[in-house]
């Protein structure tokens, strides 16, 4: 199974220590996910993803997804 990760701080942005300490955080998922990892973030939210490659094998398959115009995103 894959492992996912999301951190969203309210009162402040992220500083280079938060985003050290949430890849982190994402990286403690190695076992959940060793084939692949993805990670988005922008002035507060971090999105961070450990992919487990099953059933799509390509590199197309991996996260995060973006639409065409990367409005939206979806780990």
């Amino acid at each position: 199974m894959c492992g996912i990760f999301g951190w969203i701080k309210s009162n402040s942005q992220f500083t280079n220590d938060d985003i050290l300490s949430a890849q982190n955080a994402v990286n403690t998922l190695e076992h959940r996910g060793p084939d692949s990892f993805g990670e988005w973030h922008n002035n507060n939210i971090f999105l961070g993803h450990k992919r487990l490659k099953i059933i799509d094998m390509s590199s197309t398959a991996d996260q995060p997804f973006f639409d065409k115009e990367k409005n939206i995103m979806l780990v």
